[in-house]
């Protein structure tokens, strides 16, 4: 299982996590930008799941909700992101680590990051048209979800070579059928360095259907809302943009810099991170002159075209910003001039508004700062506005915020207390917004207590939204206590309650998790592991889990390994068993400790599985596997080693009105030959029969392999025959053909 994210470019970015092959290569010859001369990043994988992305605005809390449950198990990609207020370009990206920045509940799909999460932060414009400034913040939460499918293919990658120090070129590309349909993308980049003051950027990207469920929530989880598909499932887009640092051409760098870009997709173009922008032409310039250090002045001009049909909406949109900082010691003072004019689709003139903002911030003391911020509108649409604000820290532990806005279009206030001491958080926050026809505030309240890798760990947060359109509440309360003996002994129990009320639902969970680890010395291993969840909403359920595993050292030769697993999903208002599976294995390998003449290994497994035919539906079906293997490897002489493997299989299938039984035999035989120490040759026979078809399978296999190294081996193969060499699997007959094989020695 691995991570990937294809970033190396703004449009043709790929995110998704998956079960394959993944390869990185990068050269260590650099270029004199500090790039890499050659980059390869290749991936192939083959899923039966299906890529959901959910875009939450942040609220300031900690606690967020996905837009599903049963998240696959370390699939998620978790990203902060903070776009501009007016364009809504992306300015900041902050990829999360799981048990760093947050942690995560897989069942019940929700995310507690360790610190509460802005809901804005601030930004270089003064002049804003909502009721709370600064630039927006989202979380970006990329993951996967089981798809009921065949398994399908996805596979591709990026290249990007630089061609002498100044110019890149990169290609990216993709073929994905594990989504909800396939996927392709296809783009190219470039890169042209005109020494250290100058860069242009090109890109080109074109994509045909869709690589994600898309969901956006605007109230922390609580409700989302899908992003129907717009029938135009095909796009294309594209970039340029030049970067000129027109002071490091005369030796004075950052004294006065430019930027160009001009951005367009079709609004069919799907890519990762792009849906706000899907159906846009932008077009922008940015100059940035600091004549001294206490002075610099900002031009910003942006337009922007939306593809729309709604005739009461604005389809064009340009602004022209001019902004003047100035910073002493103990104050600065920001003003700004902003120009504001946006169409509709017939070339309507909806607005054309000219205002003027001031903000001074005073640092009245050490750990007391006040800031006044006043907005006028020269001419327009009015948009009068007030603003007070204080940022206060009594104790180093201890910060206090608070800032308060009233004008033309209503009033706003936010403020927060934050306590930090040694390993120990709590937050308050509070936000109001009262405009003419709506009314909202939040209230957050949470904590978290950690007293050691070893010790208790307590955590809550509480949520409250409010609007004219209704109320939402989320609670949560967790507790985590574990115990660590010098005998080898560890012990660890905790549990949650959490509740969620929506506009349309409330659900309430509850879960209970207990564990014991025992290690004596190496020669015996022990693990218990336990989970209860209850969810009660529109349906009570309730689910169990349970993971134990024991390995012991019956003699330096023997081992002796057991697992058992089980789990039931029980909906308990209408009785029915809505999922489960049990497995139970034991095994016995023999690895001589003094010589590697011989070694054999032996196994007994039973998988039970329990799975609704359908999503929501009644109908069930049981499998039951029970499988005997046994395998060993006999050194005949120092060049030629004979491998055997034989198995059987019992397989039993029953639904509500039928059953239906199996079995199946597994041969295989091997004889590896050795050339040289680094070169080597197998060639395998194996046959399958199945009782159920009375059918028989048979053929060859044959490979080469190479040792680069004492610890490492390449392999190259094909296999005549198209069934696998695992006796659990439930062959579709479909792996024939060439193969690879990458093998660790140690």
């Amino acid at each position: 299982n691995y991570s990937l994210d294809l970033h190396g470019t703004e449009l043709a970015s790929y995110r998704r996590t998956l079960f394959g092959g993944h390869a990185v290569y990068r050269s260590e010859d650099k270029s004199t930008y500090g790039q890499p001369v050659t980059e390869v990043e290749l991936f192939g994988a083959e899923n039966r799941q299906v890529h959901v992305r959910d875009e939450v605005n942040a609220t300031g809390g900690a606690l967020y909700y996905l837009s599903r449950s049963e998240v696959i198990e370390g699939s998620e990609q978790v990203t902060i992101v903070v776009r501009d207020s007016l364009t809504g370009l992306p300015l900041v990206r902050l990829p999360q680590e799981r048990n760093i920045d947050y942690r995560i509940k897989y069942p019940e799909g929700r995310i507690l990051f360790h610190r509460p999460v802005s809901s804005v932060q601030n930004a270089a414009r003064l002049i804003t048209s909502g009721l709370l400034s600064g630039n927006p913040v989202s979380i970006q939460i990329d993951y996967e979800a089981t798809a009921d499918s065949f398994e399908k293919n996805a596979y591709g990658g990026r290249v990007r070579q630089q061609l002498g120090d100044q110019i890149a070129v990169g290609v990216t590309a993709v073929q994905d059928e594990t989504g909800d349909g396939p996927y392709e993308l296809l783009g190219i980049d470039t890169e042209i360095r005109f020494g250290t003051g100058m860069r242009l950027l090109t890109e080109y990207a074109i994509s045909n259907g869709s690589e994600a469920l898309v969901n956006i929530s605007h109230d922390g989880g609580l409700n989302y809302t899908a992003v129907a598909a717009s029938g135009i499932e095909e796009g294309e887009a594209w970039k340029a943009a030049a970067e000129f640092d027109i002071g490091a051409w005369f030796d004075h760098p950052d004294f006065l810099q430019t930027t160009l870009y001009h951005k367009q997709l079709d609004s069919g173009f799907r890519a990762a991170g792009q849906t706000v922008e899907e159906g846009t032409q932008k077009s922008g310039a940015e100059l940035l002159w600091k004549p001294r250090e206490s002075d610099s002045f900002l031009f910003r001009f942006d337009r922007e075209k939306r593809d729309n049909t709604t005739a009461l909406a604005a389809a064009m949109l340009q602004t022209t910003m001019l902004q003047w900082r100035h910073k002493q010691r103990n104050w600065r003072l920001l003003t700004e001039f902003e120009a504001l004019e946006s169409e509709d689709v017939t070339g309507q003139r909806l607005t054309d508004d000219q205002l003027v903002a001031l903000r001074l911030e005073v640092d009245l003391t050490d750990r007391l700062t006040g800031s006044a911020a006043q907005q006028l509108t020269l001419s327009g649409t009015s948009d009068n506005r007030t603003t007070l604000g204080l940022d206060y820290r009594p104790v180093d532990p201890l910060s206090l915020f608070a800032s308060a806005s009233t004008g033309t279009l209503g009033r706003s206030a936010k403020g927060g207390a934050s306590l930090l001491l040694d390993k120990s958080r709590i937050y308050l926050t509070q936000r109001l917004m009262e405009e003419e026809a709506n009314h909202e505030s939040a209230t957050i309240l949470g904590g978290e207590n950690q007293n050691g890798p070893y010790g208790s760990r307590l955590y809550t947060e509480y949520q409250l939204n409010r609007a004219t359109a209704g109320t939402g509440s989320v609670s949560l309360f967790g507790a985590e206590k574990k115990w660590r003996y010098d005998t080898g002994l560890q012990l660890m129990i905790g549990g949650e309650i959490s509740e969620a009320k929506r506009s349309t639902e409330e659900t309430s969970q509850y879960s209970l998790a207990s564990g014991l680890t025992y290690r004596y010395t190496d020669r015996f291993k022990l693990s218990l592991r336990g989970e209860f969840r209850e969810q009660e909403g529109t349906a009570t359920l309730q689910q169990f889990l349970t993971v134990n595993q024991a390995e012991g050292k019956l003699t330096p030769d023997l081992t002796l390994i057991g697992l058992y697993r089980y789990s039931v999903s029980d909906n308990r208002t209408t009785g029915l068993k809505e999922a489960g599976f049990e497995e139970a294995s034991v095994g016995l390998a023999f690895r001589p400790t003094e010589n590697d003449f011989f070694n054999a290994l032996a196994r007994a497994t039973r998988l039970a599985d329990r799975r609704p035919t359908e999503t929501g539906g009644t109908d069930y079906l049981d499998t039951v596997l029970d499988t005997l293997s046994f395998e060993f490897s006999l050194q005949l002489t120092d060049a030629l080693e004979w491998v055997e493997k034989n198995a059987v299989r019992w397989k039993e299938e029953t639904d509500a009105t039928d059953s239906f039984s199996s079995r199946a035999w597994l041969s295989l035989h091997r004889f590896n030959y050795l050339f040289t120490k680094s070169v080597d040759s197998g060639l395998e026979y194996r046959w399958l029969t199945e009782s159920s078809t009375f059918g028989k399978r048979q053929g060859w296999l044959a490979e080469l392999g190479w040792r680069p190294k004492k610890a490492v081996r390449l392999g190259i193969g094909y296999n005549f025959t198209d069934f696998s060499d695992d006796e659990r699997s439930l062959n579709n007959y479909s792996v024939q053909g060439w193969f690879v094989r990458v093998q660790g020695i140690y």
